[in-house]
């Protein structure tokens, strides 16, 4: 950083309020804002596409594992690299959570 210009901070909250007509009482969206201990933060959105209830599935259950991944690759990695962390919590999505492979997605 330039030592001429003043550190700069970003303050974050998030909240998750379900669509009233929708049956999930948690609701198909995710957030996670994380404080790593090294002074770094993460945050993240993950919106569950409602289409997969359709199907029978709940797209809010697949952006909350999103989210655990996310933490859990963000307190692993060395770097702090989107890229690099995007690749790591695709690749731990993909693993079977329970027997099977989660199935939903997010935007």
């Amino acid at each position: 950083l330039d030592a001429e210009m003043p550190p700069r901070y970003l303050t974050a909250a998030a909240a998750v309020i379900p669509h009233p007509q929708k049956p999930s009482k948690v609701g198909e969206d995710a957030n996670l804002i994380y404080h790593l201990p090294n002074g770094s933060s993460v945050i993240g959105v993950a919106d569950g596409v409602g289409d997969w209830a359709k199907r029978g599935i709940d797209a809010g259950i697949f952006a909350r594992q999103l989210m655990r991944e996310t933490k859990k690759a963000a307190l692993n990695a060395e770097v702090l690299d989107p890229s690099v962390l995007l690749h790591d919590v695709w690749a731990a999505m993909k693993q079977p959570q329970g027997g099977t492979v989660l199935q939903g997605s997010s935007t």
